[in-house]
């Protein structure tokens, strides 16, 4: 995996009718409903639709029609659009036509070629100022109907790390060939704020501390324990 595993100390500011950062997790409908949109899609569709110079996503499973013509949009309008993802995820049958249409607009995406390991990470950088990131596949059924979260931060700091880590996969350097980042701990809303990236930022070692450094509880939520 190339997951990226967020820390984050400060409290939530509320900042208008959001939180900074912004929360927000899926709807949980059943899937014969998914066609309508989420309050979660709908806060990435609003971050995607305000992009004024470009946006740079790591995509996993991607068959979200509102979410590809999104993108189609704003590169229509002269916003640089780069993708980077996995290439058996590109493949896939529920997600291989939406790639398509994306590179068949102008945008250009770059994939792991690693059958061996994924590309696993779901983000997107917009203007240099704003990450998007989290659990959720821009899917149907990672934004409808399974359970998922996503976080969006207003910093050009917070961006550039991701930046680091975006440059690097278009550039065809995936896993292991990738460089750590060379800051993983920024100030946000008057506290620290921790991103690591995997493999290079050697994020399970940052997870044990945590999970030593527990006083009173850890409550967590769970996919795969592997």
């Amino acid at each position: 995996f190339f997951s990226v595993l967020l820390i984050a100390a400060a409290s939530a500011t509320t900042y208008g009718a959001e939180p900074d950062p912004a929360v927000f997790f899926t709807a949980n409908w059943p899937m014969s409903e998914v066609a309508t949109a989420t309050a979660l899609e709908q806060g990435l569709l609003e971050r995607l639709n305000a992009a004024t110079t470009s946006i740079d996503a790591a995509l996993y499973d991607f068959n979200r029609p509102a979410l590809r013509d999104a993108l189609l949009a704003v590169k229509g309008r002269g916003v640089s659009v780069r993708i980077v993802t996995d290439d058996e995820a590109r493949a896939s049958s529920t997600s291989k036509s939406f790639y398509d249409a994306l590179a068949a607009g102008g945008i250009p995406i770059v994939d792991d070629a690693d059958d061996t390991r994924i590309m696993h990470d779901k983000y997107a950088i917009i203007d240099g100022q704003v990450v998007w990131t989290g659990s959720t596949n821009w899917s149907d059924s990672d934004v409808g109907g399974n359970h998922n979260n996503a976080v969006a931060f207003t910093s050009s700091e917070v961006a550039q790390i991701f930046q680091h880590d975006f440059d690097q996969m278009f550039g065809g350097q995936f896993g292991g060939a990738k460089t750590p980042s060379s800051t993983t701990t920024v100030s946000y809303n008057g506290g620290p704020l921790e991103i690591y990236f995997s493999p290079q930022d050697n994020a399970l070692d940052q997870v044990i501390a945590e999970v030593n450094a527990a006083q009173t509880s850890i409550d967590f939520a769970i996919f795969f324990f592997t």
